[in-house]
C-alpha cells in the first residue's frame, strides 16, 4: 500500500484513501 501511496503523492491524501480503499477494501 506505501507504494501505491507514493505513486498518488499527487493527489490529494483524502482521495489516495478513497482510491485505495476501493483497490483494498478492509
Amino acid at each position: 500500500a506505501d507504494i501505491v501511496l507514493r505513486g498518488y503523492s499527487g493527489w490529494n491524501s483524502s482521495r489516495a484513501v478513497e482510491v485505495i480503499d476501493q483497490v483494498f477494501p478492509k
